[in-house]
């Protein structure tokens, strides 16, 4: 299955077939900070879902914020988990996603809106405890 609506993907992406016969899908992504696209959560964990050889796309170069982004948001096109569980037990608050500051406040957040109670709790988080400006 090939996305439609992505323009920011030089070569497009491919998600699995299976995608198309799910009922309910429950999300579960982690709260911290990340080196390349700042923090990652329920927008940025929907990356997993392109095939390996298509995240070699991702930028890590000139202009990659912008273009980082974009792609972000495009891979959430394809599908839209049901609810997030996400996991904020233990956070990076520095570099990320697999080095840094590490600190524990122990929080999991449940939701069915990706952005306004996930994503946004999550970074206003991620902000209390000395991370992002």
């Amino acid at each position: 299955m090939e996305p439609k609506g992505t323009y920011s993907w030089a070569y497009g992406f491919e998600v699995p077939e299976f995608l198309e016969s799910i009922d309910y899908l429950i999300a579960l992504p982690v709260i911290k900070t990340h080196w390349n696209a700042t923090f990652t959560m329920g927008l940025k964990s929907q990356i997993s879902i392109t095939a390996d050889w298509d995240r070699r796309q991702l930028p890590h170069g000139q202009n990659w914020d912008m273009l980082f982004g974009n792609m972000i948001a495009e891979s959430n096109l394809v599908y839209r988990p049901d609810f997030y569980i996400s996991d904020a037990t233990k956070c990076f608050v520095t570099d990320g996603p697999s080095i840094g500051t590490l600190r524990e406040p122990d929080i999991v957040l449940a939701s069915s809106d990706v952005i306004a109670k996930n994503d946004v709790v999550g970074l206003a988080l991620l902000k209390t405890l000395g991370t992002v400006p």
